[in-house]
């Protein structure tokens, strides 16, 4: 992790709460462009840290995306790992780190995560993802909430199963942060499985809902 700010020691950086929105397998209904678009066009917001994504990402997993013009390429939208301090509507700050999900070593980059997280004291992380689930449209949008702070989850669950998936980075997070007593929850949305690949607004609604009610 590299710090491009310069007001690290500002007392008003502690104890702001974080978001953590990384583009993953788990953002069916194209979840994650549409909550980054969100916040990025109405929160004020200042870049504080980078990840070497050239160092964390297998493009051949997750292609970066360019444009042809013609007779030539451009437009290369290289991967990016970034937190930022964002500024809401009510003038409040929160952490926002997004960009692409890390396919290799998990392990460093929650321990630098974590670090980060100790040195600015951070209140609560709050985690989402978007999955892919057989349930119609024509029905409100269900949630699996998780992590350890039962106060943040309890009776919101429409769906509590058990079951073993495959693993994400912020499900991994959320392990470590647990193991050293630190808050962090998460939402994970259920979107219509025959619209995962499309633009869903409803999900992308809903995890704005769930996430600002904890910020």
């Amino acid at each position: 992790m590299t710090m491009v700010a310069n007001d690290l020691d500002d007392s008003r950086l502690q104890g702001l709460g974080m978001y953590v929105l990384l583009k993953s397998m788990s953002d069916a209904g194209q979840t994650h462009s549409q909550v980054t678009n969100e916040l990025f066009g109405r929160l004020d917001s200042k870049l504080f840290a980078t990840f070497d994504a050239d160092e964390l990402v297998v493009y051949t997993s997750q292609r970066p995306r360019l444009t042809f013009l013609g007779d030539h390429f451009a437009g290369y939208q290289a991967p990016r790992i970034e937190i930022y301090l964002m500024t809401d509507e009510m003038d409040r700050n929160f952490w926002f780190l997004t960009g692409v999900e890390p396919d290799l070593k998990w392990e460093r980059v929650i321990a630098e995560l974590l670090g980060f997280i100790e040195a600015f004291n951070v209140s609560l992380v709050v985690g989402s993802a978007s999955l892919p689930m057989p349930v119609p449209h024509t029905r409100p949008v269900g949630v699996t909430a998780h992590g350890n702070r039962k106060d943040l989850i309890e009776n919101i669950s429409t769906w509590s199963p058990t079951v073993e998936s495959p693993a994400g980075i912020t499900s991994l997070l959320e392990i470590r942060m647990a193991e050293i007593g630190r808050d962090i929850v998460g939402y994970s949305l259920h979107t219509p499985h025959y619209l995962a690949e499309s633009e869903y607004p409803a999900v992308a609604v809903a995890t704005l809902e769930y996430v600002g009610a904890k910020h």
